[in-house]
């Protein structure tokens, strides 16, 4: 074989080489596309006036070269109709044969969506549908990832407080004990601690001293307990008042404080209980 020919023998083997790589990415290009892995919610701040969340798209990238995603879209609908639309540049990298994470930040007011939604205005859950799509590039074209990921994000209620019962005892010349007793429940779907709450009561112009709250600790999902609060009234006319059955004005319990949940502590709204005279 001549020189001549054995170079040309060279060439066209390189050529059909190189024409069969192509012809693998191509085909893994139209195969083998990215796709999403996984969506892990995180509730980054709650209250009781909304809750933010991020949501941790998981986009696997089955080739060994590292793609980009430069696009990305996406919706979510609650009850069935679109409540928020979003548009990013995140200009994230998907490593070859790896994960990357896109994070789609979410906020929800729950003032708005009670607004729009008429029927989650006693919901402690706010079901979704979130959809959208990445554009991925660094293959032979874009392409669309698409997304789909259904769930529920809490909707933080408050507690309730209510039948409240009052007792008096050991009274004497100058004041007696007070020994109130309230039901108080949990309407959320997780835990609420309530320890860090601190409670007053009043009867018309009078205020109980040294208000003291048992331990209810924590509340779980959906369920009630009892709340009992102790403390005293001073003063002759009270202890007159007593003595003679009346009663001493209208009664008022107020509260303040910070609840505790899976997220954090959450400052509880100042709030009262009363019961007219």
């Amino acid at each position: 074989m001549t020189f001549e020919k054995a170079l040309l023998t060279l060439r066209q083997s390189w050529i059909v080489l190189a024409l069969l790589l192509l012809g693998q990415a191509a085909g893994c290009s139209s195969s083998r596309r990215p796709e999403v892995r996984a969506v892990n919610v995180a509730i980054t701040s709650i209250d009781f006036n909304g809750v933010e969340a991020v949501f941790n798209v998981e986009v696997y990238n089955p080739h060994p070269i590292r793609l980009t995603v430069p696009k990305l879209q996406y919706a979510m609908d609650v009850a069935g109709t679109e409540f928020i639309r979003a548009e990013q540049s995140p200009d994230i990298d998907l490593p070859g044969e790896g994960v990357g994470i896109l994070p789609l930040p979410v906020q929800i007011e729950y003032a708005r969506l009670q607004q729009t939604f008429a029927r989650l205005e006693d919901a402690s859950e706010i079901p979704y549908r979130l959809h959208g799509a990445a554009v991925v590039t660094g293959l032979d074209r874009p392409y669309d990832v698409t997304l789909e990921h259904k769930g529920k994000l809490p909707m933080l209620r408050l507690p309730s407080f209510s039948s409240p019962r009052v007792r008096f005892a050991d009274a004497s010349l100058t004041g007696a004990k007070v020994a109130l007793e309230v039901d108080v429940h949990n309407p959320n779907v997780c835990s609420l601690g309530l320890a860090d709450i601190s409670y007053s009561l009043s009867f018309g112009p009078t205020q109980v001293g040294h208000v003291r709250a048992s331990a209810l600790g924590n509340l779980a999902a959906g369920s009630s307990g009892k709340l009992s609060l102790a403390g005293e009234v001073t003063g002759i006319g009270i202890v007159q008042q007593l003595a003679r059955g009346e009663k001493l004005g209208g009664f008022v319990m107020a509260w303040s404080g910070t609840v505790q949940t899976p997220y954090g502590s959450v400052t509880l709204p100042a709030g009262q209980l009363g019961i007219k005279p």
